[in-house]
């Protein structure tokens, strides 16, 4: 395939300032693990961190092995359950690239026994190789029931899917996690192979990966480095039999690992990003390897706090192939958990920075993945706000050339500058009278503009920047046609001015009235038709969430009858919109976000 040079795009390798705050935050990253495996009584833990491919920062503690008082190390083996679902998933997506197979293929076309199944309706469509893979096969959560089977044999397997399967939904409606269902991906593994699933997946994943220490069953892991998995009954430890992987299906959780093995498995997928800067895998394309980390059957919304436990955002979550993924405010975090008898697991990594998290722990359901996704998120918030740069899309020739051009017209409007610039639609939009007027409006109410900041692009055809003008400035923001060469589709200019004294004022009082609620100043502050009980509501949940504050950065608006601006307070930050009457007294407000930034 023939590439275009223009959408080339730059890795996305932490600095040597961004490494070194993750070596001051590690101890932190530590300690939030002690609690949560005390709680447990995890008897020992194995946790590092991966960044630009490395394995470079490693906590061991407790035992591998309470009978022999052998203690976890930094190449102890632990069985790492579920996350062994995203090898079966990469193993499908080769068979898949080499033409073997189609996502949307019938199962029943690779695995017979499933060609006999009694659908729950009659609208039913089948059970699809792709609806396996992201868990909207219509099939039972069976967690509790699938921890046991992974010592049956292939026969098993087979006689249990001729003797049907019961259904929690029609295929295809909705996301209900399902072992079996990466069982029969196991059975479709081997079927297209000719060879058995665990074969197809050393000889194709884990030889080249050299990932050496990765084992289907415990008598293949050397003694002396073999986690013990335990439960916790009764005020003690109890050993538990370490169960080989004995079928195909052990696809769904039969691994054992390190944490330099599954180092090297969060840098193949770290590499595949961003788009366009790819460097080349002999395992998985780039970009089936991203097909892999996209979200194709989403969670049910939730409404989370921050890890500092101020404000809410909407957390968005869900399933890809053998992967989950959560938009955090920053970076979309990919990984899975890992859970069976004796153990629990955990990693992730974002998917802008070649940055990732192992947790592995002996004991049953162990729940290190709330820890590793709570410290994760604080480590990648510390690194946006400390970075000059976090992995932003690369600046291509085509926006380069649209800011230009928008740039000379807001100096001085020229009819063949814009002929240029724009696409067929644009001012069929909005005629070019009225864009004329507004650019010229812009620089008598700014003044002189200048650039200033950095260009910010969302992609390689759509991005913003600033103009700095004698009084306030405007943010631009554009997006390009799929035109050859693309052209400005859309453009917004948002004005934002300085506020008037009397705004000023009012954002004062505002922040000293949430500083210190008082229904007298809410009086004095608001506009006489304004709504003093949400009003006044609005201030008790601003004054609980930031404590004392002051007036921070201005945001936006037009100085007088709407201000945006950041308060800084002393729990955190809060950005807040003002809507003003003519005497500029606050008629209404809304706050945008709460932060804990201080």
């Amino acid at each position: 395939m023939e590439r275009n040079p223009l959408y080339s795009a730059s890795g996305i390798d932490l600095t040597e300032e961004e490494r070194g705050i993750v070596a001051e935050e590690f101890p932190r990253m530590v300690a939030a693990f002690e609690p949560t495996l005390a709680h447990v009584h995890a008897p020992g833990l194995a946790m590092g961190v991966v960044v630009n491919g490395e394995l470079v920062h490693i906590h061991v503690a407790g035992k591998r092995n309470l009978a022999a008082d052998a203690p976890v190390a930094a190449d102890t083996v632990f069985r790492i359950a579920s996350m062994t679902k995203s090898f079966g998933a990469l193993a499908i997506l080769q068979l898949r690239d080499a033409g073997l197979l189609e996502l949307d293929h019938p199962a029943a076309r690779y695995v017979p026994e499933l060609a006999g199944l009694a659908y729950p309706s009659a609208d039913s469509p089948p059970v699809t190789i792709r609806r396996l893979l992201t868990m909207q096969a219509g099939l039972p959560q069976d967690d509790p029931w699938a921890d046991r089977q992974i010592a049956q044999d292939d026969e098993w397997l087979s006689d249990f899917l001729r003797r049907g399967i019961p259904w929690s939904n029609p295929p295809g409606v909705t996301f209900e996690y399902s072992n079996l269902g990466y069982m029969i991906l196991g059975r479709v593994i081997a079927a297209v192979s000719g060879q058995s699933a665990q074969a197809y997946i050393n000889a194709n994943i884990l030889a080249p990966l050299g990932m050496t220490d990765t084992v289907w069953a415990p008598a293949q892991a050397p003694p002396e480095r073999l986690a013990w998995g335990y439960d916790w009954l009764d005020g003690r430890h109890h050993a538990l039999e370490l169960l080989p992987s004995n079928h195909d299906g052990a696809v769904f959780a039969g691994l054992f690992t390190t944490l330099a093995d599954l180092s090297k498995w969060i840098t193949l997928f770290n590499r595949a990003w961003p788009p366009g800067g790819e460097a080349e895998s002999s395992i998985l394309q780039p970009g089936s390897l991203r097909e892999m980390q996209q979200i194709w059957s989403p969670y049910p919304p939730a409404l989370v706090r921050n890890a500092a436990g101020i404000g809410l955002r909407a957390k968005l979550s869900g399933y890809g192939y053998g992967l989950s993924m959560t938009q955090n405010e920053h970076t979309l975090v990919v990984g899975h958990s890992g859970g069976l008898p004796g153990f629990g697991s955990n990693m992730q990594w974002a998917t802008n920075r070649s940055l990732g998290i192992i947790a592995l722990a002996n004991v049953t359901y162990a729940g290190v993945g709330r820890i590793c996704g709570q410290v994760f998120e604080q480590l990648t918030d510390r690194l946006h706000k400390n970075s000059a740069c976090f992995s932003v899309p690369s600046i291509t020739p085509p926006l380069t050339t649209a800011r230009e051009g928008v740039n000379r017209l807001l100096e001085r409007w020229d009819d063949a500058v814009a002929d240029a610039l724009f696409a067929d639609n644009f001012f069929l939009d909005l005629d070019r009278a009225h864009w004329q007027q507004e650019l010229l409006e812009l620089s008598e109410r700014h003044g002189a503009l200048r650039e200033a900041g950095a260009f910010r692009a969302e992609n390689w055809l759509r991005g913003s920047w600033r103009m700095q003008g004698e009084r306030g400035w405007c943010d631009i923001w554009l997006s390009l046609a799929p035109t050859h060469p693309p052209a400005i589709q859309e453009l917004e200019v948002t004005s934002v001015l300085p506020p008037t004294e009397a705004g000023r004022h009012s954002m004062e009082a505002l922040a000293r009235l949430i500083s210190r609620p008082t229904r007298r100043e809410l009086d004095r502050l608001r506009a006489a038709d304004s709504d003093r009980t949400a009003l006044w509501r609005q201030i008790g949940i601003a004054h609980q969430l930031l404590g004392p504050c002051s007036v921070g950065e201005l945001l936006g608006g037009d100085g007088a009858t709407e201000i945006r601006m950041r308060l800084v307070g002393a729990y955190g930050n809060g950005d807040v919109e003002i809507h003003c009457d003519a005497r500029c007294r606050v008629a209404c407000l809304r706050f945008m976000r709460f932060t804990d930034e201080n």
